[in-house]
């Protein structure tokens, strides 16, 4: 996992809003879940530095000490998004939303980010940006998942 529930409870306190306090709400162990298939889908990216050999997860990079924030918010984000029922291989409609609008107050999303954290199969376009300064490319990212065996 990146990052820890507390850790993920104290970054959820500084945001505006939660989902509609998913994360607030959720069982540490969903949350536990959550933050693991999280960090499934964040070392499925490609990125531009190479990952020590024999460390269970993609980073820290080689030359990093440790793991980044933004990746530790990237797999916080995640985490809330897949609590909240985004899948990108399945849910279309949770990333594809462009925006919101609640009485006279709209809320729009960057589409761009959308379209690209769903095709490189990541739950949350937050998370997707935060991840964006590692990747190997901005214009072509490789995803890489586990074959099954035949």
């Amino acid at each position: 996992m990146y990052g820890t529930i507390a850790e993920a409870d104290i970054y959820f306190t500084t945001k505006q809003f939660d989902n509609l306090n998913v994360w607030r709400d959720a069982l540490d162990t969903d949350k536990t879940i959550a933050l693991t298939q999280a960090a499934l889908q964040i070392d499925g990216l490609k990125y531009a530095t190479d990952t020590p050999s024999g460390q269970e997860h993609k980073f820290p990079l080689t030359g990093q000490d440790a793991v980044p924030t933004n990746v530790k918010y990237a797999a916080y984000e995640i985490a809330r998004a897949l609590l909240f029922g985004a899948d990108p291989n399945q849910d279309d409609e949770l990333l594809d939303a462009s925006g919101i609008t609640l009485g006279e107050m709209q809320v729009s999303k960057d589409l761009k980010y959308i379209s690209r954290a769903k095709d490189n199969g990541i739950s949350s376009a937050v998370a997707f940006k935060f991840l964006l300064p590692y990747l190997i490319s901005d214009d072509y990212i490789d995803i890489v998942r586990d074959q099954p065996s035949v």
